[in-house]
């Protein structure tokens, strides 16, 4: 946690981009794995399965890597739910 409050009192706008994704993006999965109605029921089950799966890892492991290091598997997962969840959203809207 010290690490994290240093890195973000260095560049705050680095930590924002990493930790914006994650967070949207763990929404998201969360909503698309337990929340299973309109437009979560649409989401593909797996990809929120597969980064629910990725969490025991960063709790019992504990990375110990530098900031953006230890976030990119998890990231890149996030990003790819995030974009789905708009193609679904822009389909159905449009």
């Amino acid at each position: 946690m010290k690490d994290l409050r240093e890195k973000f009192a260095e560049s705050p706008l680095d930590v924002l981009l990493i930790s914006t994704p994650l967070l949207i993006g763990f929404m998201l999965v969360l909503a698309s794995v337990f929340l299973r109605v309109g437009i979560f029921k649409k989401l593909d089950l797996r990809l929120g399965l597969l980064a629910l799966s990725l969490l025991p890892a960063y709790i019992v492991v504990r990375p110990a890597a530098y900031f953006p290091r230890f976030s990119l598997p998890l990231l890149s997962l996030d990003l790819i739910v995030i974009s789905y969840f708009f193609i679904i959203f822009g389909h159905k809207v449009g």
